[in-house]
């Protein structure tokens, strides 16, 4: 079996073609500053070749997670009956 190596540093058509995330949404994050980017350019060049921290994307990711995860989770039901009581309580 092959081992798959991961880049320290990508493009971002890396990103999308190996965790799913578009362009526009991986640029939200970097202009966000959740993940670390670098621009590769020449003193008078204004395009240039857009490197992301494969580390920084992937840490960024896990602090989803950990968020998602310790979030307190409301039922569907719950939330039907407080609108329910709301409105009984608003006509009352």
């Amino acid at each position: 079996m092959s081992e798959v190596i991961t880049p320290k540093w990508c493009r971002p058509k890396y990103v999308e073609k190996r965790y799913g995330v578009k362009a526009g949404k991986l640029y939200t994050m970097i202009a966000r500053g959740e993940v670390v980017s670098v621009k590769l350019t020449t003193g008078t060049q204004k395009k240039g070749t857009r490197l992301v921290e494969v580390a920084s994307f992937e840490n960024h990711l896990s602090r989803l997670v950990a968020a998602q995860r310790s979030a307190p989770t409301v039922s569907p039901a719950i939330v039907e009956t407080s609108k329910q009581s709301a409105t009984a309580g608003a006509t009352s």
